[in-house]
């Protein structure tokens, strides 16, 4: 019975901290995003090619990735580690 609930413990704690990456990685990409999309369109097509439609879906393409690219590493992560490194992220 203690291992089924050290099981879940675990299981809760690598969910917290998988939901805590992708809203990081969601966040930090939707910030960079933008930026570097000007740039790239203003550098590589001209001012007139830079519309709001296509500014828009690059900024939620960007989060998207964002937000799968923080989950699949958070949780490539914490597969390989212990109970105790999972613990001791989760409450910091």
């Amino acid at each position: 019975m203690a291992a089924q609930s050290d099981a879940l413990a675990r299981s809760a704690d690598v969910e917290v901290l998988v939901r805590r990456s992708m809203t990081k990685g969601y966040e930090l990409l939707s910030l960079l995003t933008p930026p570097a999309y000007t740039a790239f369109v203003l550098a590589r097509k001209g001012r007139g090619h830079l519309t709001v439609n296509r500014f828009l879906r690059a900024n939620w393409i960007g989060g998207a990735a964002g937000c799968v690219g923080g989950g699949a590493f958070e949780y490539v992560r914490s597969a390989y580690a212990d109970e105790v490194t999972i613990r001791r992220r989760r409450l910091l």
